[in-house]
């Protein structure tokens, strides 16, 4: 069956396949598209030219045989049957983690990369809860829990105790696909019940090299623009919001996360800390927490603009939110209609201001 492969600007300018014939190029990046996740296939060559090049009149097995002689592929046979390896294959493509297990045997001294296709046996994950105090190692919370890899199974990580870890399931959603370095520095600072070791790259690149790995057969992406390019490097790269430290609480961490989550909203961790906690000590009568939430569901469709105030736009979310809720107080009291303490007119039953509203009265507050 075919699959979606990656292919890199570094694969038109390798020197050594400017050697094989067109079509052994064109052949080479098709073998990936029908190679299984570990990079092998049967060596058929009728059935390979059907798939790849039906409609050229050309040698497939010759062209096989070009690739070969410059060390892109190998071919072997095991046990009567032929076979082909793409060497450096895991070094430059990612399967998808769902893909199938290779039943292809490898060549002889050939290291797989040992990627589990499938989940988290049932064990390993209450053993993973049980190690982590079963509690999320981000935020603390103890409901709805998940298991989480550090290395996600996408970029090539593992089952490995190592590589996973306990998170909720908001925790595991907001950290979508970011590396684990990034996770590990500047978010998860609460450390578990049993320190563990930082997780290193993975293992799929222990497989035997060959000359035409050092001839930038598809140079690594990451790499395209450390020397003389417009990638940067990695310090370059821009980290994930700090979100939490050990003298938080967990309503404050929660807070943080919430505001580090609105569009082009200027997230300051110490800054933005000691806002959340004035505004409790204002606030008294509210949950915070939950009204930051509906602030940033509203700034969904309300996005900010550069020039606007989001701070004082949030501290006047919080006074409404006051104001609502003695106009509740006072509809049960019989008493509606009356003017609020904080704001200087009527509060009528089921009155909103607008967003325009909010904005013009931020705008009197700065002059």
């Amino acid at each position: 069956m075919a699959r979606s492969r990656n292919i890199k600007p570094g694969f038109f300018l390798n020197d050594q396949l400017a050697e094989c014939d067109p079509l052994a190029r064109l052949l080479f990046a098709g073998l990936w598209c029908i190679a299984d996740r570990e990079g092998r296939l049967e060596d058929r060559p009728k059935r390979i030219k059907a798939e790849i090049l039906p409609y050229d009149d050309c040698d497939i097995d010759q062209l096989l045989n070009q690739l070969a002689q410059h060390g892109f592929i190998l071919r072997y046979e095991i046990d009567g049957s032929q076979y082909i390896q793409i060497v450096n294959f895991l070094k430059h493509q990612n399967p998808h983690y769902k893909e199938s297990e290779s039943i292809i045997p490898p060549p002889p001294g050939w290291i797989d990369s040992n990627y589990v296709a499938f989940g988290v046996p049932e064990e390993l994950r209450q053993k993973t809860f049980d190690r982590d105090g079963r509690k999320c190692v981000i935020c603390g919370a103890k409901e709805d829990l998940s298991i989480d890899h550090i290395i996600p199974r996408s970029k090539g990580g593992t089952n490995d105790p190592e590589n996973l870890q306990t998170l909720c399931r908001s925790c595991n959603s907001s950290k979508k696909n970011r590396e684990a370095a990034a996770i590990l520095k500047d978010k998860i600072t609460i450390s578990s019940a049993n320190d563990r070791p930082m997780i290193g790259q993975s293992s799929v690149n222990d497989s035997p090299t060959f000359p035409a790995d050092s001839l930038k057969l598809i140079p690594d992406s990451f790499n395209l623009g450390t020397e003389g390019g417009s990638g940067g490097n990695d310090n370059s790269r821009k980290q994930p919001p700090q979100t939490s430290s050990p003298n938080t609480t967990i309503e404050e961490r929660k807070a943080l996360n919430t505001l580090s989550q609105v569009e082009n909203y200027p997230f300051d961790y110490e800054k933005d800390l000691q806002f959340i906690r004035d505004l409790s000590v204002e606030f008294p009568e509210i949950d915070i927490c939950e009204e930051i939430k509906k602030w940033r569901t509203y700034k969904i469709d309300k996005p900010l603009k550069k020039k606007s105030n989001p701070r004082l736009q949030l501290r006047n979310w919080m006074a409404k939110a006051v104001e609502f809720l003695h106009e509740r107080s006072a509809n049960k009291n019989g008493t509606a209609g009356k003017y609020s303490p904080k704001i200087g007119a009527p509060s009528k039953p089921g009155f909103r201001p607008s967003e325009q509203d909010w904005e013009a009265e931020a705008e009197l507050d700065r002059i």
